[in-house]
């Protein structure tokens, strides 16, 4: 069910809004920083400048008069640069600005000074004499990245006139950093980066993001998670939610998070966390998630939320969390052949048989590789299928150990055993 603009009808009169800090904290921390690029002359040890001893200049007043609020003429105020005396080493952006974009001839910084030191006889340099590495400066200080967490978390109570809040922070590997996923057959030389979320490129942690997260825990109460995903818990209220709107048709909880995940489970969302440059949200309303949901392509992914979201998502895997369930057999099959499968399904039967169906046409004999652990794995096609269903199935509880082989019981699909 899309979103619901009479959304203030199904919650309690004390709802609560739950929020994942996790992309928040991440995003206030990393908004007053920039990175660095440290070059390193191997053979000398020393670190090369992009400008070296540039003047720090500041602006300064020519005529002060025009700045007095008893100042009657017509002259504008003027500014001028003055020099300060003092000096900066001014570094490079990024690899780029130091050696340009191509690999055999250096250009950027360093193409034109080898065309300098050419015109004067010397020899050139060559990239790989310098060591690159990264380093992140401070732009700001540890207040404005705090006020900037509170203010979007300020801008959704405040637009949703709800003052009751909790927040979820969390930490560390869960249960799906251990699913047997395979090598990604595309990085064979990098076991590694076949793991649940293996496949994300190492970067350097935001210098404020322990602070924030210290903020966040101390000052705004927020519940820290370890062993279990941060979505893993919020879906433990939305469960919770869902449950007493059965009961009563009013939910006590609404989730606040950006991740797609949420919505392929019941109850009531909504993912908003910045204002687009328009003003206007993109998603004014929470969504009421209750059963089928719906399902829809734009572009070249998959919409939607509740069985028919969450069936479609185990067709089409998720990129982002590296778990993919035809990437290692190289079979092509994408957002559109997914929508196109269940878009006309209308019972939980008809989805949860069709995706147990498109599995077993995939591997009818089964599917064997290499996991990103060394492990030799032969499985089944619903083998695969309940691993697949590990790496995307947002827990009720920490006790939930719900397989996608007792979905099928429990809605009566046909599968072989």
């Amino acid at each position: 069910m899309p979103m619901r603009e009479d959304w203030k009808d199904f919650v309690t009169d004390d709802v609560t809004l739950v929020f994942d800090l996790d992309s928040p904290c991440y995003m206030a921390a990393s908004a007053h920083e920039t990175d660095v690029l440290i070059v390193t002359h191997k053979a000398s040890g020393r670190e090369v400048f992009k400008v070296k001893d540039k003047p720090i200049m500041k602006k300064v007043c020519v005529n002060p008069e025009t700045q007095d609020p008893s100042y009657v003429g017509t002259e504008k105020t003027r500014l001028v640069d003055q020099d300060t005396g003092e000096t900066e080493n001014i570094r490079f952006k990024n690899k780029t600005d130091f050696q340009g974009r191509t690999k055999k001839v250096a250009t950027g910084w360093l193409g034109d000074l080898n065309k300098k030191r050419v015109a004067e006889g010397k020899p050139t340099f060559a990239a790989d004499e310098f060591e690159l590495t990264t380093e992140k400066e401070l732009t700001g200080e540890l207040s404005w990245a705090i006020n900037g967490l509170n203010s979007k978390i300020q801008r959704i109570t405040d637009y949703l006139g709800i003052s009751r809040v909790k927040h979820v922070i969390g930490s560390g590997d869960n249960h799906r950093h251990l699913l047997h996923l395979p090598i990604n057959p595309n990085k064979t030389d990098q076991p590694e980066r076949g793991r649940y979320k293996g496949n994300r490129e190492p970067s350097l942690r935001p210098l404020l993001l322990e602070d924030v997260r210290d903020y966040a825990v101390r000052r705004l109460g927020a519940e820290e998670v370890t062993g279990i995903e941060t979505d893993d818990v919020m879906n433990f209220y939305m469960w919770e939610s869902h449950m007493h709107y059965k009961k009563t048709g009013k939910h006590k909880y609404i989730i606040i998070s950006p991740d797609k995940d949420t919505y392929m489970f019941n109850g009531m969302a909504f993912n908003n966390y910045v204002l687009p440059k328009q003003k206007e949200w993109s998603h004014p309303y929470p969504y009421l998630i209750d059963g089928m949901g719906y399902i829809d392509f734009e572009g070249s992914k998959l919409k939607g939320d509740g069985i028919l979201f969450c069936m479609g998502m185990m067709m089409v895997g998720d990129s982002a969390d590296n778990w993919l369930p035809t990437r290692h057999s190289k079979i092509s099959f994408g957002a559109k052949d997914a929508y196109t499968l269940l878009h006309d399904k209308t019972t939980p039967l008809e989805a949860i048989q069709a995706t147990y169906d498109q599995y077993l046409a995939w591997y009818p004999e089964g599917t064997q590789f290499t996991s990103w652990d060394g492990k030799e794995m032969d499985l089944t096609a619903l083998e695969w299928l309940d691993m697949m269903w590990a790496a995307a199935y947002m827990l009720k509880s920490r006790k939930d150990t719900l397989t996608f082989t007792q979905v099928m019981d429990k809605v009566g699909a046909v599968y072989e055993k």
